[in-house]
């Protein structure tokens, strides 16, 4: 989608050689399609490759795949990659994990601090710390050799992105062990869903200029949920990935960010309901977007003020004042990295893919996308699933053979509300020299929980 926003032919491999959820991906497969399919660059997860995706690279339970000297001879030097600097917790699938996830971050906090460790060492079964230490040292030594390889060239580029993390831990002694190997041909960067999207940006080979407008400049260096660093650092970091700097005066700039972050530091976005903030700062905040998209600008929005969700009042003013497909890009999904990283990616392509059927039409079905899981899946319909479409006994983690059900439910009410978003908001909206006429929306639960929802959006345009 984002490819075809830029003008661009993206070609993607089959996607049940990917895998799913805690089925690996085929890594040898993949190899095998990237060597039988030719193109002018490619976009590579080394975590796929090597061990089959994210999820199964937080393990040891992996089969053997293809070594790193194998996947460099089908890569090669043109390849823009990305590697993952493994979090702190397993991946859940069941609600007993968040307790495992909670001694298993104080047991990183304090090796990282250099405390004592042996009362909540003996809190994990036997064996289990054992494991995921060694599926950490796995993971590091390939970060090494990814770095290494790519300073001697044969890489154009690596980003290895710093998967939810905190400002303290094992993965911080990692990225700090790994930044004296960086060159420049490689970044380390917070995020892991979006770096795909960044290295896209990268491609273009522009030299992006963007202009920051903050919802609040004095929370910018506060540090959000799942990241090492504050706001401000965060921009810089997904801009050296992309190739691009800020700048000072908007006129300058290709892009416009607007950068939404809460007062009070982010929080979980089902944990919104109720919380204040100024709406004399939000309303203005809104005001000088709609009037940056008035004067012609590509204008980005990265909806940082909560985690895993949209912010509702922000939303509700876009509604109102700003056409949602006047904007460049809208974001507000996971972390902040993956809202932020999204957004400037997003822009930077829709400014450079000019206008016609196909760029106009990629543009409204991402915007729509984003603005239906973002906002109505993350803030709203998920936390209602949670509470009226649940069993007793059956965990958001792990739906288990309610999954069919469950699904269903969730499909009914994303059409309800995309429907009813369409006929208020959306009909007649202008994109380029087109309008919206109608759209189609297929809603699916990818993986049996619902943290995720994959929608099958279509817009028409005439």
């Amino acid at each position: 989608m984002l490819g075809r926003m830029a003008g661009w032919h993206v070609h993607s491999p089959d996607r049940a050689l990917l895998g799913s959820f805690l089925t690996p991906g085929q890594p040898a497969r993949l190899l095998d399609w990237l060597r039988r399919t030719p193109c002018d660059a490619s976009i590579v997860s080394m975590d796929m490759l090597l061990m089959g995706g994210l999820v199964a690279s937080r393990s040891t339970a992996v089969p053997p795949g293809p070594t790193l000297p194998e996947v460099f001879q089908v890569v090669g030097s043109n390849a823009l990659a990305n590697s993952v600097l493994m979090r702190v917790a397993p991946t859940a699938t069941k609600d007993a994990d968040v307790g495992l996830t909670g001694r298993l971050h104080e047991y990183s906090g304090r090796r990282a601090r250099g405390e004592a460790t042996a009362t909540v060492e003996k809190s994990f079964p036997p064996g289990w710390l054992d494991q995921y230490l060694a599926t950490r040292r796995r993971n590091h030594q390939v970060n090494v050799e990814l770095l290494n390889a790519a300073g001697e060239g044969r890489l154009n580029f690596l980003v290895v992105g710093i998967d939810d993390s905190k400002t303290v831990g094992l993965n911080v002694l990692e990225r700090q062990f790994l930044e004296p190997l960086l060159s420049s041909r490689s970044r380390i960067c917070p995020g892991t869903d979006e770096l795909a999207h960044l290295l896209l940006a990268r491609l273009t080979g522009r030299d992006w200029r963007v202009h920051v407008t903050w919802s609040d400049p004095n929370a910018s260096r506060a540090t959000p949920l799942y990241e090492d660093r504050n706001f401000e650092a965060l921009v810089a970091a997904q801009l050296g990935v992309i190739g691009g700097r800020v700048v000072e005066t908007p006129s300058d700039s290709d892009v416009r960010l607007f950068a939404h972050i809460h007062p009070q530091g982010q929080r979980e976005a089902a944990e919104q309901l109720g919380r204040g903030r100024p709406q004399k700062r939000l309303s203005a905040f809104v005001k000088s977007m709609r009037q940056a998209v008035d004067e012609g600008a590509t204008v980005a929005v990265a909806d940082m003020a909560y985690a895993n969700g949209g912010d509702l009042s922000l939303a509700r003013m876009l509604e109102d004042e700003v056409p949602l497909l006047s904007l460049g890009s809208f974001s507000a999904w996971n972390t902040a990295g993956n809202s932020l990283g999204t957004a400037l990616s997003a822009a930077c392509l829709r400014h450079m893919g000019g206008h016609s059927l196909e760029t106009d039409t990629a543009h409204a079905e991402f915007m729509l996308n984003r603005w239906l899981d973002d906002v109505v899946y993350q803030s709203r319909v998920r936390q209602e699933a949670r509470f009226t479409m649940l069993p007793v006994g059956v965990s958001a983690y792990a739906l288990g053979d309610e999954w069919p059900a469950v699904e269903h439910g969730v499909a009914r009410r994303m059409a309800e509300e995309a429907d009813k978003l369409f006929k208020r908001c959306w009909a007649g909206q202008a994109v380029g020299g087109r309008t919206v006429q109608g759209f189609s929306i297929e809603t699916t639960l990818p993986w049996p929980r619902l943290f995720e929802v994959e929608l099958g959006l279509k817009v028409r345009l005439g």
